[in-house]
């Protein structure tokens, strides 16, 4: 909130004051718009400063990597559909170096510039933004190479190319929306700054980069654009290369829906992504169990203990992201921690695992075994909001326990796919 000053020469005052982010965040986002510039200029000189090539890394990089492609596809007898080969890999560089490069600045920009955070007020969404345009600069330097690559080829663009714009802004949101996520795990697990270099190299191998994503067979396709720049590379090649290459739609409808997912959870409520909270596991050892954010922020010690139908504290996103059990996806750093498996009882909230233990017999037996992503409870029957309920998945529990087999395993996995795609069960 700022209070207007009789004199021009006096700046205006800032009250930071509980809730006024979420009434004028936007409005403190256009407020701030020179700091976003200045973020922007400052990366980007910097970037290349005291280098023996300086911006020429821009054309090196993409360059060296056209060249490796190239060699080991021609090798391997990848078809180009008719598309001269270096063509058709640089027209996929193109975009997955943009969003590489904006994906590991956005998810790195919190902490390389924590003292700046600290020290003063402004809108954090202008940081990772930030680090991300800067990188608008090198691809539009990368493109003038490849328009150069093209003309030596003989490949021209059609009208297609004007839509060119709408797959660079699809590219730019996925990895920003990637970016947050990260750029927030990145503060609370510094563990992901290894992580992320692993993202960006297994994703560069697993998009088609080097050869068409029509040589996936049908029945895959569906999965394989699970990968948001599937659609992306598939989009900039149909608008560069003209009628060579199909676009497949269903590709980027679904690289769509998945840079949208991404936003929304963070532009709803404007709130973290994540949810954390403490969790017994095995042998009642409590841990930090790791979800999407489906619920409103409430006060430590405040608000119903249990999610109850139409809890009004649940988002509009998050009531998509419960029903099909996508919130639970970030549980899977959990189970590459040791702290869950990927089947198993669910993980409770210690502070009502003290309770039923002093209301219901025998529930220390679940902590026998080590608590599931998904489980027997979990697929038939739904979410528990009272002790009567928790008994009754408690036999579900124990049931899992004693005939524990990989037939039972396997019925789970089929269950909980069921689950997902159409909205039953817990």
């Amino acid at each position: 909130m700022s209070s207007p000053s009789k004199d021009p020469a006096i700046p205006a005052l800032l009250v930071i004051e509980a809730g006024r982010s979420e009434a004028h965040y936007w409005r403190d986002l256009w407020r701030y718009r020179e700091l976003f510039y200045f973020l922007t200029w400052r990366d980007l000189i910097v970037r290349y400063k005291q280098t023996a090539v300086g911006i020429a890394w821009v054309l090196l990089q993409p360059a060296l990597s056209m060249v490796v492609f190239t060699f080991f596809g021609r090798l391997l007898g990848v078809p180009t559909g008719g598309v001269p080969r270096p063509v058709l890999v640089y027209t996929a560089l193109l975009p997955w170096q943009f969003f590489a490069a904006a994906l590991a600045g956005s998810s790195g920009s919190l902490v390389s510039n924590a003292n700046l955070i600290s020290k003063i007020y402004f809108p954090r969404l202008i940081v990772p933004v930030g680090a991300a345009a800067v990188n608008i600069v090198d691809f539009v330097i990368s493109a003038g190479f490849l328009a150069v690559l093209m003309a030596i080829y003989g490949v021209w663009p059609d009208a297609r190319v004007l839509l060119l714009p709408v797959f660079v802004l699809v590219a730019f949101g996925t990895a920003l929306g990637a970016g947050l996520w990260l750029a927030a795990l990145n503060v609370k697990y510094r563990d992901f700054r290894y992580v992320v270099p692993f993202i960006i190299q297994f994703g560069l191998y697993a998009s088609p980069v080097f050869f068409n994503s029509t040589i996936v067979p049908e029945r895959w396709r569906f999965w394989y654009a699970l990968n948001p720049m599937v659609g992306v590379i598939d989009g900039f090649r149909w608008a560069l290369l003209g009628g060579k290459v199909e676009l497949q739609l269903p590709s980027l409808l679904l690289s769509l829906a998945i840079m949208a997912g991404l936003l929304a959870i963070w532009l709803e409520d404007r709130g973290p992504v994540f949810f954390q909270q403490s969790r017994v596991g095995r042998n009642r050892v409590k841990f930090p169990l790791l979800k999407l954010r489906t619920m409103r922020p409430s006060p430590a010690g405040e608000g119903d203990l249990y999610t109850r139908p139409g809890d009004a504290r649940i988002t509009r996103i998050g009531r998509f992201l419960r029903a099909t059990r996508i919130d639970e996806f970030p549980q899977l750093w959990n189970v590459l921690r040791g702290d869950m498996s990927l089947i198993g009882p669910r993980a409770e909230w210690d502070r009502l695992v003290e309770e039923y233990e002093r209301q219901i017999p025998c529930y220390y037996f679940r902590h026998l075994v080590k608590p599931g992503i998904t489980g027997w409870a979990q697929v038939n029957y739904p979410y528990g909001a009272n002790l009567e309920d928790t008994l009754r998945k408690l036999e579900y529990d124990l049931y899992y326990i004693r005939h524990f087999s990989f037939t039972l395993d396997a019925s789970i996995v089929l269950k909980t796919i069921h689950v997902m795609l159409f909205g039953k069960g817990r």
